[in-house]
């Protein structure tokens, strides 16, 4: 470094003079940003509050929705309920036409009649109903809290007629009561953080100060940043589970979504059988099908399982290294699904438990509420689905195959001659013949596969993307697996067989009642010829 003449004094008057102006103007400029910033700062944080609560509001009115059509008032209880406990949220409450409670997070509110046109939140709509909003957003005290309160209306739509009045245009509205005082709390901190860091600005150095406030404010955006993400994350995971009760879709969705939000590489996703086996299910990262998969080959895999039955993981559990997740989700002593997401580059560390508990906790309530509604629609007797649901079933399938040309097979199955085992040997019997032929019937198929209970002893299977070829081969894998097996083992060892009459959805198929008449014309063909056979048509 060459020497610096500095004979002269006015160098040190000039740098001195020249500091101070770079500080004056730096600390100034500091100052007055930090305080621009602490005004736009609670501005945007409710404005962001405000978009979130309207986007909340939208999914659980959504999720509402496919319950109202369920007609299941005790489901749509429980899900408010459910939702209520996940802490971000003070209450939801649905008021009725009348202004009665009819569903609250809190149970001890659900009648209690709402007549207070006098509160904030209620002029909105009562000071001028000729031109009432379908939404509004207020920020009014309720219990001693400040919430910030989303109404939306429920309108009265044609499918809901069916139930409501036609001639009313809502049914009720939808109340959500977000807290403030975290939004609040968030608030002031940071406002206080940006007066005090403005004031040492003034005392000490700005390089210093400016890095330790720049550290501080990074800690902090980071936070946001991390919570926004989390919650936008929930928002489309809510979104996607309620869009479906049906387990299979189900199953496909959850898979997907956990690739999705988690970044894993592979998800495996694992469910208890009825003869305490289990059906394990995998999806890897960029593929789009969901494989089953073989557990007896994969020693760590039944190690998780064997850990999960034995109660000895509960709720969420993350690996030392990071790269293993598992959540099992239970209902009480009901083992649901365990859920195991893998990586092998990448970690999950940056996943807080309290992220993997929500997450676990919304799974928890989309998979009851697929337990509930496969209970409703499967046979008591023999674990099949029920006729009301095959009516449903192959007006969807039919509707794929008229629109964009899946080939579908319908085969209808009868028992030869199954009165005689009911007359020899009783009902009983007779129903535990039905019982064991139907768990033949759900091992001879695909999981895609739909198996019905028809009638007493009638069945029907639907398979999807089939066509003849496709058809007749398990027809009469089915036939011949029936015809082979011994029904009440060791004791009557009955035999029975089977006739089955299949059709296939082409161009002389013009409704579903033609599907189903040429597949039980079919049938009739099988039994004149004989029975124990398949006619496909």
């Amino acid at each position: 470094m060459p020497d610096i003449d500095i004979k002269a004094p006015w160098l040190f008057s000039f740098k001195r003079r020249l500091i101070l102006v770079i500080m004056g103007f730096l600390t100034v400029s500091i100052v007055l940003t930090m305080l621009f910033i602490a005004m736009r700062l609670k501005d945007n944080l409710i404005e962001d509050s405000t978009t979130k609560t309207h986007e909340l509001s939208d999914v659980i009115k959504s999720s509402l929705t496919n319950l109202m059509f369920a007609r299941d008032p005790s489901l749509i209880q429980n899900t408010l309920v459910n939702i209520g406990t996940s802490g971000s949220l003070k209450k939801i409450f649905i008021m009725d036409y009348a202004g009665r409670i009819a569903y609250s997070t809190e149970t001890s509110e659900v009648g209690k009649v709402l007549r207070n046109v006098d509160g904030v939140s209620c002029r909105g709509c009562h000071e001028n109903l000729q031109n009432s909003p379908n939404e509004l957003v207020v920020v009014t005290d309720v219990e001693g809290a400040t919430v910030q309160r989303h109404i939306s209306v429920i309108e009265n739509e044609q499918r809901c007629h069916m139930c409501h009045k036609a001639d009313r245009a809502i049914n009720g509205k939808l109340v959500i009561d977000r807290p403030m005082a975290p939004i609040y709390s968030l608030i002031s901190g940071v406002q206080i953080i940006i007066i005090v860091g403005g004031i040492l600005c003034l005392l000490l150095l700005i390089p210093v100060l400016s890095k330790t406030v720049s550290s501080g404010f990074n800690k902090y955006i980071r936070e946001i940043d991390r919570h926004t993400t989390e919650l936008k994350m929930l928002y489309q995971m809510v979104e996607k589970l309620s869009s479906t009760i049906d387990i299979n879709e189900l199953k496909q969705i959850v898979m997907r979504l956990l690739i999705e939000t988690l970044g894993a590489d592979e998800v495996f996703l694992i469910m208890p059988k009825p003869d305490s086996e289990f059906r394990a299910y995998s999806i890897r990262s960029g593929e789009s099908s969901v494989e089953r998969a073989p557990l007896k080959y994969d020693d760590r895999m039944m190690e998780l399982v064997r850990m999960w039955t034995n109660d000895e993981i509960k709720g969420e559990l993350l690996t030392d290294d990071n790269k293993l997740i598992c959540l099992a989700v239970d209902q009480m002593s009901l083992h649901v699904a365990l859920i195991v997401a893998k990586t092998s580059g990448r970690t999950f560390e940056t996943l807080g438990s309290g992220l993997l508990s929500t997450i676990r906790n919304h799974l928890a309530i989309a998979f009851e509420n697929a337990r509930l509604y496969e209970i409703a629609i499967t046979d008591e007797l023999t674990q099949l689905y029920t006729q009301r649901f095959f009516r449903s079933s192959i007006d969807k399938e039919f509707d794929t195959c008229q629109r964009y040309g899946a080939r579908i097979s319908l085969l209808m199955i009868d028992i030869d001659d199954f009165k005689h085992v009911n007359d020899n040997h009783g009902h009983m019997v007779g129903d535990t013949v039905l019982k064991d032929f139907a768990a033949l019937l759900k091992d001879a198929v695909r999981d895609e596969d739909l198996v019905f209970r028809y009638g007493g002893e009638e069945f029907t299977i639907i398979l999807p993307s089939t066509g003849i070829k496709g058809a007749l081969h398990v027809a009469e894998r089915v036939r011949k697996s029936v015809e082979e097996a011994t029904f009440e083992k060791s004791t009557l060892n009955l035999h029975i067989t089977v006739s089955i009459g299949g059709s296939i959805c082409g161009e002389d198929i013009d409704s579903v009642r033609d599907l189903i008449v040429k597949a039980d014309r079919a049938l009739y063909k099988a039994k004149q010829a004989g029975k124990n056979r398949v006619v496909i048509e």
